[in-house]
């Protein structure tokens, strides 16, 4: 959902809605460097859709709306 935060790992990413039609914007607080700073991203939606690194995690777009995006988010199997 736009604006509404999520905790992944040791950060937070924050959706911030679309950049005209080829981009959208992603926020990323790194909690234990400042968690009053957020770092903006732009991410061309055709490259997102094959895959994206965020926060240090593998990501890809599913689908991004003015309100709300989803993500499919690769976790890391440990061994």
């Amino acid at each position: 959902m736009l604006d509404r935060d999520i905790k992944i790992g040791k950060s937070k990413i924050v959706y911030r809605g679309l950049d005209g039609n080829a981009k959208f914007k992603m926020d990323v607080v790194v909690l234990e460097l400042d968690p009053n700073a957020f770092y903006r991203y732009r991410i061309p939606i055709k490259a997102a859709k094959k895959e994206f690194r965020l926060a240090g995690q593998n990501f890809r777009l599913i689908s991004a709306r003015k309100s709300a995006i989803q993500i499919w988010h690769f976790k890391k199997i440990k061994q």
